[in-house]
């Protein structure tokens, strides 16, 4: 059949070409069929050396890398664990005393001592621990030591941001802190976003205990981080959340606990009742099954935080802070779920005190009415 063993641009071959090896009908080349490889040829090839002479040349890996995680490698995107350095408050003070900063964060629990000025007795212990561990180096033309540029870049980000996110949680067992502070460069245009609770800065962790260390590292997203923070609970069962004057329901909690101790109650005098509680919450204008609710946890908790959004004086004001915040976000857990107390101020000025089910997306909004308070 006509056509049959062509080639697109060659010069069709003959049968007779085909049968004396002179064309290929697929290569249009003209010559002598390939000889079948020989062993040796084969050794060659895969690089095996032969005898008498060297090895030949491997063959490259043509194989495709695999590929990178996404986000790995991008400028500003750091993960979880890296950068993540662990320093106690005494090293935590002399790092920043090298880098020239005044204070630390007073939500950390290290005390209001300046860091500054006359040095610490154990500075030289001090000093070993962090070089032992690579964290302090020593600088350049017989320079005195300095905190390594990973440490240098997380204490100077904690101590110098104009603004903190403060929190404490309670338990038996102590107090856990937790310190937000600074911005930290987006990744990506997409990820620059304006809500506070999706900034991303430095997370300082403390765990509850008096020698507890401290933890530093690139946060997530503020609300992200301080839902670590708080660990995980269920939502309590509350329909709709509750609106109440915070001055008015601290004072009718207050005079129930005051009339307890009139009354020398036997065990917890200044302890409210869960009837008290919701009568309160009732004459504040909540709902009664709400209020109930809430009275529930409120005399059930077991572990409770406190968030606040502080921001920090100037060199020149006396103290750390230019001023104490006016209201505070309250998470209460309790064996009924998890309750969140937000803030807010009315267009009077009057603060209220908003009571839901203690979920991410309600504690986010908790931490946009820190930030609108603290402006």
């Amino acid at each position: 059949m006509r056509g049959v063993g062509t080639c697109v641009g060659r010069r069709p071959g003959r049968s007779s070409d085909l049968r004396d090896g002179r064309a290929d009908p697929v290569r249009g080349t003209v010559g002598r069929p390939a000889a079948p490889a020989s062993r040796h040829g084969r050794l060659r090839r895969r690089g095996r050396p032969r005898a008498g002479g060297a090895a030949a040349r491997p063959r490259p890996d043509r194989r495709r890398p695999p590929r990178r995680a996404r986000g790995a490698g991008r400028r500003g995107a750091v993960s979880d664990r890296a950068h993540r350095i662990t320093l106690s408050i005494p090293e935590l003070q002399r790092c920043a005393g090298l880098l020239g900063i005044e204070e630390l964060p007073l939500a950390l629990g290290g005390g209001p001592e300046r860091v500054v000025g006359a040095a610490p007795p154990s500075t030289a212990e001090v000093d070993g621990a962090l070089r032992r561990r690579g964290l302090l180096t020593t600088g350049g033309g017989g320079a005195g030591p300095e905190p390594c540029p990973p440490l240098a870049e997380l204490v100077s980000a904690l101590c110098s941001a104009p603004e903190e996110v403060a929190a404490r949680r309670i338990t038996e067992g102590g107090v856990a802190r937790l310190c937000l502070a600074g911005d930290r460069p987006p990744a990506s245009p997409r990820d620059a976003i304006g809500a506070v609770g999706l900034r991303a800065g430095v997370a300082a962790t403390r765990a509850t205990g008096d020698d507890a260390p401290v933890a530093l590292s690139w946060s997530r997203p503020r609300r992200a981080e301080l839902m670590r923070f708080l660990g995980d609970a269920e939502p309590v069962a509350l329909r709709d959340p509750v609106r109440v004057p915070l001055a008015e329901l601290q004072q009718r909690l207050a005079e129930c606990g005051e009339q307890r101790l009139t009354a020398a109650a036997p065990e917890d005098p200044g302890a409210v009742s869960q009837g008290e509680c919701a009568a309160a919450f009732i004459a504040c204008g909540a709902p009664a099954d709400a209020a109930d609710t809430i009275a529930v946890v409120l005399c059930s908790v077991t572990a409770w935080s406190e968030v606040v959004r502080l921001r920090r004086g100037s060199a020149c004001a006396p103290g750390p802070h230019e001023a104490v915040p006016p209201a505070a976000m309250v998470v209460y857990d309790s064996p009924r779920g998890r309750l969140v107390a937000a803030p807010g101020r009315a267009p009077g000025g009057v603060l209220w005190a908003t009571f839901g089910p203690g979920d991410a997306e309600r504690i986010g909004r908790g931490l946009e009415a820190l930030a609108d308070l603290a402006e």
